[in-house]
């Protein structure tokens, strides 16, 4: 047994000796050192997702490698040698004369490699997200308010160092984000029975009392008298650091005044803690540029994102509505309201949020300027603007998922396809990465529909797997994109499958006849089957006349007849009559008169043709570029009759 124990030493010996440890030390540091490198750069640089991986993999196969050479060979100041074993360095001479210990260059690297980790840990470990350590165990905002000292030299005021403190945990305590430590509790740590020495109220002495009593907010206040006014300051410190992050000061004429001034100060101070915890709680929505001091505008706003992104747009209008009824000032509603209405084709409603939104511009920080200006171009269609808006802004912000999918969008609409997968993939790589959380559908779906547009077929199925597993309740979405991918691959009978899939999975959402005969007529269309296409749409039209899909189905098979040279004449009378119907959907309008001057332009009708296709293109919330190209058309062919006519 001690034969192994003196080989254990000897071999632990030999590794010491052949300095494995520090050459492992070095090599972890520069590991740590790329890693973090590389992910700070990866978003900024536009590098692929699967850099960082490799690069991991690399180095994890690197460190046996590392550890075998540094066994091996030895850095001499006389180049790379053998490493002696332990009985040849004992078998020569060795010298006694003492050698002065010389600094070498190992020592500096050895150093260098050190701090550099300490800075680029530092902020991971001691620097966490300040709301994150303000928590109670139970996920509330600890707080813990200590008496207010009296600096008026006015003893009739000292009541008023109890008094406010009351006043404010009495108000603070309504609040369900935070979890005020009550008077009770308060006064039995600070021994207030006791005749407690106000004067010794110093910010270390409120932190420790906080300390005591798991608060990791300490609200430490004062009053004090200026000419003809006494004023109340508050103070928000954290307590484990004893830095003041956040002060507010109100004043009032007489001490009538303190309810009230307790009351605002109460109101600031709930807004302000719940609206933190409420962007830290939902950071996947860019909410640090959504200024308000309103806690119940700001919740209002986060409900709506949240309708948003489950696609119910009639609850995301009202509830947005909500938040700026709460706070007229508040922009970042207004420019959901814009997007959220131009989602369902309320154009004057869109233009009329995103215009109110501009004309704050000027009381508007930087950041929020560049997104105020990137939704007016999208009101106003100009797609050259928006995407000039979005990279300005990309520069600014390089890790906002939302800014990315939006040029992921503009790209899609104005068929710049590579592009929009260039955009689309850089927002979603930021959101699985930072949030860990789904994409919205319309992420899968447009960056499918990309793919499906470069022939990149492989991707996206792929993309569409994703999607169905984040959103089964929108099967019926991503199984018709499905279905147009396996018809354009000529995979009928998997595409028929998936027909009979989707048929069902309208069903389940009650989706009406006509509606499920419009859909499926437009996966036909879009597979470029159609006479298949033509004969659903009919379908659709003759089953529920009052439907507003029938209207729908109307145009689709009007806009089929047309550009496809079959029927123009039958597709304008179609388009005539979807007019009829008046649909309220804007965009529908907007499309049916796209459709009807595209046919009165193919018959030769250039005037009617403009004219319709400007009315069209004036109720269109956002940019469309088939209808600006067939507007172009119109245009220049009007200007050629004119020339013709002279």
């Amino acid at each position: 047994m001690a034969q192994k124990t003196n080989s254990f030493e000897k071999f632990w010996k030999e590794l010491k000796r052949r300095k494995v440890f520090s050459v492992v030390t070095t090599y972890a540091a520069t590991a740590y050192i790329v890693i973090e490198v590389t992910n700070n750069l990866a978003v900024p640089l536009h590098l692929p997702d699967w850099i960082a991986t490799l690069i991991l993999t690399g180095l994890l196969i690197g460190l046996p490698v590392v550890i075998i050479l540094s066994w091996v060979f030895d850095f001499t100041p006389q180049g790379i040698k053998k490493t002696e074993s332990l009985e040849e360095l004992e078998s020569k001479e060795i010298a006694t004369k003492p050698v002065k210990r010389k600094l070498r260059a190992s020592y500096v690297l050895n150093a260098v490699l050190i701090i550099t980790v300490i800075i680029l840990a530092y902020p991971k470990i001691l620097k966490k997200d300040r709301m994150a350590t303000l928590r109670s165990s139970d996920g509330r905002i600890s707080v813990a308010v200590m008496p207010f000292k009296n600096l008026t030299a006015d003893t009739l005021f000292n009541i008023w160092q109890l008094g406010l403190q009351n006043l404010l945990i009495t108000s603070l305590s309504n609040s369900e984000e935070l979890s005020v430590r009550q008077y009770e509790t308060m006064d039995k740590v600070l021994g207030i029975a006791d005749n407690i020495n106000y004067a010794s109220l110093t910010p270390s002495f409120a932190a420790d009392a906080a300390l005591k009593v798991d608060a990791y907010t300490v609200i430490i206040g004062s009053l004090y008298k200026t000419i003809g006014r006494i004023c109340v300051t508050v103070n928000l410190m954290e307590s484990r650091t004893e830095e003041i992050y956040k002060s507010y000061e109100i004043c009032g004429n007489t001490e009538d005044d303190f309810f009230p001034i307790t009351d605002s100060l109460s109101k600031l101070i709930k807004n302000y803690l719940e609206i933190k915890k409420l962007k830290q709680n939902y950071p996947i929505y860019d909410l640090k540029n959504a200024y308000t001091s309103s806690a119940k505008a700001f919740k209002y706003y986060i409900q709506g994102r949240i309708y948003h992104g489950q696609s119910d747009y009639k609850s995301a209008i009202e509830t947005y509505v909500k938040s700026v009824n709460c706070d007229s000032g508040f922009v970042s509603p207004m420019l959901m309201l814009s997007y959220a209405c131009g989602d369902i084709g309320k154009s004057r409603e869109s233009k009329m949020w995103a215009y109110k939104a501009y004309n704050r511009i000027g009381d508007m920080p930087h950041e929020m300027q560049m997104q105020i200006r990137e939704l007016k171009a999208a009101v106003d269609k100009d797609p050259d603007e928006q995407i000039k808006s979005l990279k300005e802004y990309l520069e600014f912000n390089p890790y906002s998922p939302i800014k990315f999918y939006t040029l992921g969008w503009v790209y899609y609409i104005t068929e710049q396809w590579q592009d929009a997968i260039n955009a689309f993939e850089k927002g979603n790589a930021l959101i699985k990465k930072f949030n860990g959380r789904k994409l919205w559908i319309w992420h899968y779906l447009y960056l499918g529909n990309a793919y499906h547009r470069t022939g990149e077929h492989n991707k996206e199925l792929k993309i569409y797997k994703e999607g169905l597993d984040s959103w089964p309740h929108d099967e019926h979405q991503i199984l018709s994109y499905k279905a147009v991918c396996d018809f354009s691959l000529g995979d009928t009978v998997k595409a028929n499958g998936l027909l009979t899939e989707f048929r069902t999975a309208c069903k389940k959402v009650k989706f009406s006849n006509s509606r499920i005969e419009s859909e499926i007529g437009l996966i036909y269309q879009k597979s470029s089957l159609l006479g298949e296409a033509r004969k659903h749409y009919q379908l659709a039209i003759k089953s529920e006349p009052s439907d507003i899909y029938n209207t729908w189905a109307m145009y689709y098979l009007a806009w089929l007849l047309i550009d496809n040279d079959i029927n123009i004449g039958e597709g304008i009378n179609l388009a005539d009559i979807a007019l009829t119907t008046n649909p309220l959907d804007e965009e529908l309008l907007a499309s049916i008169y796209d459709t009807r001057g595209w046919g009165f332009y193919k018959s030769g009708n250039y005037y009617q043709a403009m004219e319709d296709l400007k009315k069209g293109w004036d109720l269109r919330p956002f940019y469309g570029h088939q209808h600006f190209l067939h507007l172009e058309a119109a245009k220049k062919a009007v200007a050629g009759q004119k020339r013709t006519d002279r």
